[in-house]
């Protein structure tokens, strides 16, 4: 497998700059979604400098839950930097997590994104066990 350009090949993950609701961003003149720097006071635009395919899936393992269907299943992330004030960070956007609700109601539990049933145990991505 070859090596990602993006980020130059190492390893990222969002901080908890933008993580718990801390990252926003909003539509402005046009349809075009700006994310806005979490640490600047107003609404900085962050740039988006690059952009990776983190996965895809031919079928959208959500689509049996609802009635209208995604064409496929995608995760994409992006590098975000402030020009004002250097703040440099990840996040990532995906069809293949959570699928509906009140965001407000929704807890980083490892619950089922479609029932919202909590697991007795959470994987995380080193294999240890919450």
């Amino acid at each position: 497998m070859a090596k990602s350009r993006f980020n130059k090949g190492k390893a990222y993950h969002g901080s908890d700059d933008v993580q718990n609701g801390k990252l926003k961003g909003e539509t402005c003149r046009t349809d075009y979604f700006y994310f806005l720097c979490p640490t600047c006071e107003g609404k900085q635009v962050l740039r988006v400098l690059e952009y990776e395919v983190r996965d895809h899936e031919e079928e959208n393992k959500y689509n049996e839950s609802f009635k209208v269907k995604a064409i496929d299943g995608f995760t994409l992330a992006f590098h975000l930097h402030c020009e004002n004030c250097g703040f440099d960070d990840f996040t990532k956007i995906s069809n293949i997590g959570l699928q509906h609700g009140d965001l407000r109601e929704q807890q980083w539990s490892g619950c089922n994104f479609i029932t919202h049933e909590a697991p007795d145990e959470v994987q995380v991505e080193d294999g240890e066990k919450l």
